[in-house]
């Protein structure tokens, strides 16, 4: 791709980013969306969120438990054998995350340097 393509594509990106970001942060103020990972876990797994707003940290050390559906997530072991999963696995939480954005099809927005993370870097709105 040529560098203005590509310099368009990167401006039109963040601009989409930044305007769901807003939504988020307006949404929030009515209960209809969710902060942090305990809460987008939760939403996600409940097929609750829309759309995933995720700072982009390859250092992460953040770990979820899942089970063998797609959306099957839970921040302990225990509460994924009270989900009735008799074998939770640990895994890292973005892949994690990932698998259930693509099962639930809810969208994922990676947010630029420049914003605000919410908590824990990530966020949700929801669809209901």
């Amino acid at each position: 791709m040529s560098r203005p393509a590509q310099d368009i594509t990167t401006s039109y990106s963040e601009r989409t980013v930044v305007s769901r970001l807003e939504t988020w942060h307006s949404r929030m103020a009515d209960g209809a969306a969710v902060a942090g990972l305990a809460q987008t876990v939760d939403a996600l797994t409940d097929g609750r969120a829309a759309e995933v707003l995720l700072r982009d940290d390859p250092g992460s050390t953040a770990t979820v438990w899942t089970g063998p559906g797609g959306a099957e997530l839970a921040l302990s072991s225990d509460a994924m054998t009270e989900r009735g999963v008799a074998e939770p696995v640990r895994d890292r939480a973005d892949a994690a995350i990932a698998r259930a954005i693509a099962c639930t099809d809810a969208e994922l927005f990676f947010l630029p340097e420049s914003a605000e993370p919410p908590p824990d870097g990530i966020a949700a709105t929801l669809r209901f």
